[in-house]
């Protein structure tokens, strides 16, 4: 009997589908003690993830559809209730943002997610109402997630309740909440990672789960920057041993920054066999544990990966045992830096006999401790170590300051401890420690091991404050330097303006001598500082006692110049077409080069033909222009403005007045004709520039000693337009035949003086 090939095709098709779920194996494993459990680990996380895969399988095979798309715009939606949402990021593989309209929806059910997309929820809230999770991220996808409040989710066997990122995923999560979500399964309260996730700004409180309160990564990546964890409890039933509100495990990189642990209960972050851990410009504060077994690390503790911890601050944590108290930290293999934290009001109690590091406890490491402040308390019947423990380590600790306190019967050391296999380099340390008890083997370092007390200079801490100035004044710029919080007495310093050190005028960079912790110089700041503010620092150097150190960078704030402006017209009067020179003046105590004036007559700004403004430069504190009177004006006052403008100086306006004057009329006729007895004159009135006198001119005319006359027996007046002498009249009985001279008299206007011109007119009767 012959088998229908298509049939075959999907027969095989499913059996390779059941081998690979079969052999699906999970990676996030990880010992509950430091050598032991690993095998039980990784079986029960593979059961984990087949539960996960097995759950999903009809699931996927009713979901899965052609992802390729014809690449265009972006096309973007808007959905409106739950069940859309679910519909179109489960259904519609077009849609690349899916917008949620602002409000607060139930999750009636989880999404599977099998492809790249942007959600962005507008500050909407996602409730799972206690009873469902939220979203399932399948593996090879891209995923945003923006402006989302996801609460009252629970997890499953497969992960956490509100995300669940799979293997070979990115996903971003941006300005986002997570409240009061619960885990049941080891993998978050909030969020399992096992793919390369990136969360922004975003809050996590009330979170719950068995071991990891807020987030289980166990994938490629994770990085976490200015988010907030408040609140979360890191072990739903009680277990304090490497369980935490972030559980970190088998990570190529980790990247913790500018996050806050505020009033959690647990540990805040366990990490175990990760490549690499940075955590910095964070903070631990209002923390507690109490506890009956031994404390590794009550905030962190970091197994089997290298680890950098800078410009943290820790503060108010609270910790007591009733067997061994190993710190607030424990770091085992791995190489640590441990630089410039702050400790304070950190408290340590132990019921037993034993504490092992106040603040640390460090294990078989290669380990750098500088420029670090201890300030804590420790409580114990017996104690090693006021602040640091260290066993089969090699470390350098150095520019730290010790303020730790220890109260009970014997002190092995108040500040560190060596054990027998483990070499200190100590240096430029203070110690301000202070020990009651009967039996104290040393205040400060107590080691059966090596101690090398080395030379290093000491760290200083040198700051500034913000400073003002008025462009191209003199400011002085002042650094105070302290060490370990003495005044110093040594080096130099230098100040960089925008990264570029100050000189003089031979060209060498001007340094100060720190005498009594500080250290100042006066600059003449650069009236080519246009800038509203710059950022500058302070240096120091020079010192054979202390090392450089560099300033946090403060802002120097530039004012603008305030100066006066002049404006003066030459000549200060004239008349239609005169062409007067406009003299702007900057008065100021320096010599000015940059900016421009706009000159303006009488309140409109002067223009080139073409339209355009007219700009000056300003050269040695002048510019000057040539600006030629309009044609027609009247004797008046006439304003100009001139106004400077630059960015370095204060708006600066000022004005002057222009007597304005009539304009002379030159007045050429021709011989007049006549015919039967009457007289015809022609000619033209122009103005000295020779432009013909515009409007109408009114005139009147002698024939000799004979005025003209109309009937009413008073002078005649004849209206000549635009300077075009063309006039007619009847030459008076009394005027007898012969040659007479014909004058024009024309009249006084508001913009030209009166005038008058001659010819000739020959009468004949």
């Amino acid at each position: 009997m012959k088998i229908n090939k298509k049939y075959t095709f999907i027969i095989m098709a499913i059996m390779i589908l059941v081998v690979g779920l079969a052999s699906v194996s999970a990676n996030d494993t990880e010992n509950t003690s430091i050598s032991s459990q690993k095998s039980e680990i990784q079986t029960s996380n593979q059961e984990y993830d087949i539960q996960a895969h097995q759950s999903n399988i009809q699931k996927i095979k009713d979901t899965t559809k052609t992802t390729n798309k014809t690449k265009g715009a972006t096309k973007s939606v808007t959905v409106k209730t739950y069940r859309q949402l679910v519909n179109t990021l489960e259904n519609d593989y077009d849609v690349d943002v899916v917008n949620l309209e602002r409000g607060t929806y139930k999750i009636t059910e989880s999404i599977a997610l099998q492809r790249d997309v942007t959600i962005n929820g507008n500050n909407s809230v996602l409730d799972g109402q206690g009873r469902y999770s939220f979203l399932f991220i399948h593996s090879g996808n891209n995923v945003k997630i923006n402006d989302l409040t996801i609460q009252n989710t629970k997890g499953t066997n497969r992960g956490a309740g509100a995300v669940i990122n799979s293997e070979s995923c990115t996903s971003t999560i941006k300005n986002c909440k997570f409240n009061n979500n619960y885990g049941i399964a080891d993998r978050g309260g909030a969020i399992t990672n096992r793919g390369t996730l990136t969360i922004i700004a975003s809050t996590f409180t009330n979170n719950t789960d068995i071991k990891s309160g807020a987030i289980y990564s166990n994938g490629p990546s994770i990085n976490i920057y200015n988010s907030t964890f408040t609140r979360n409890v890191a072990s739903s039933n009680g277990n304090d041993d490497k369980t935490a509100v972030l559980y970190l495990a088998g990570e190529d990189r980790i990247v913790l920054s500018g996050n806050t642990f505020n009033n959690n209960k647990g540990r805040a972050i366990h990490s175990y066999k990760n490549k690499n851990i940075l955590i910095n410009n964070t903070k631990f504060i209002n923390s507690a544990m109490s506890t009956r077994i031994d404390i590794r690390g009550s905030v962190l503790d970091n197994y089997e990966t290298p680890m950098t911890l800078e410009n943290c601050t820790f503060n108010n944590i609270n910790t007591t045992t009733a067997k061994k108290n190993n710190g607030i930290i424990y770091h085992e293999a791995g190489a640590l830096n441990m630089l410039n934290n702050n400790f304070t009001n950190i408290n340590s109690k132990s019921t037993q006999p034993i504490t092992q590091g106040g603040i640390i406890f460090i294990r078989n490491s290669t380990s750098k401790v500088e420029d670090n402040l201890f300030a804590n308390k420790v409580n114990s019947g017996n104690t090693r170590g006021g602040a640091i423990y260290l066993n089969l380590v090699k470390a350098n600790v150095t520019n730290n300051i010790f303020n730790t306190r220890v109260t009970g019967k014997t002190t092995y050391g108040g500040a560190i401890y060596v054990d027998p296999q483990a070499t200190l380099n100590e240096g430029a340390n203070l110690f301000n420690n202070t020990v009651t008890g009967s039996d104290i083997k040393s205040k400060t370092i107590f080691s059966w091991g090596k101690v090398n007390h080395i030379n290093v200079k000491s760290n200083v801490e040198i700051r500034t404050a913000p400073a003002s100035v008025i462009v191209g004044n003199k400011v002085t710029l002042t650094a105070n330097v302290t060490s370990k919080g003495q005044l110093v007495n040594d080096g130099k310093v230098i100040f960089k303006v925008n990264g570029v050190t100050l000189k003089d005028s031979k060209n060498n960079a001007i340094a100060s001598t720190v005498r009594n912790g500080k250290a100042s110089i006066t600059y003449t700041t650069p009236i080519s500082w246009s800038k509203e503010s710059y950022k500058f620092i302070a240096k120091f150097v020079n010192s054979s006692k202390y090392n450089d150190r560099e300033s946090q960078s403060e802002t120097l704030t530039m004012k603008k110049r305030t100066a006066k402006i002049t404006l003066t017209l030459t000549p200060n009067s004239g008349a239609m077409d005169d062409v007067i020179i406009l003299t702007a003046r900057i008065n100021d105590n320096m010599t000015v080069n940059t900016g421009l004036v706009i000159f303006k007559f009488n309140g409109e700004t002067i223009k080139y033909s073409n339209g355009t403004q007219v700009r000056v430069n300003i050269k040695n504190n002048v510019a000057t222009y040539k600006f030629t009177l309009p044609h027609g004006i009247s004797a008046r006052n006439y304003t100009f403005t001139t106004v400077y403008s630059n960015i370095r100086y204060n708006r600066m306006e000022t004005q002057a007045i222009l007597g304005g004057v009539k304009a002379n009329v030159k007045v050429k006729l021709d011989n007049a004709t006549t015919n039967n007895n009457v007289a015809y004159l022609t000619g033209k009135l122009t103005d000295v520039k020779g432009h013909s006198v515009t409007g109408s001119t009114y005139c009147a005319i002698k024939v000799g000693n004979t005025v003209i006359k109309n009937s009413q027996g008073n002078a005649q007046y004849f209206e000549v337009k635009n300077g075009d002498v063309k006039i007619s009249f009847r030459i008076p009985d009394e005027v007898l035949s012969g040659s007479y001279v014909l004058t024009l008299i024309c009249n006084e206007r508001n913009s030209y003086n009166n005038a008058r011109g001659t010819s000739t007119i020959i009468v004949t009767k």
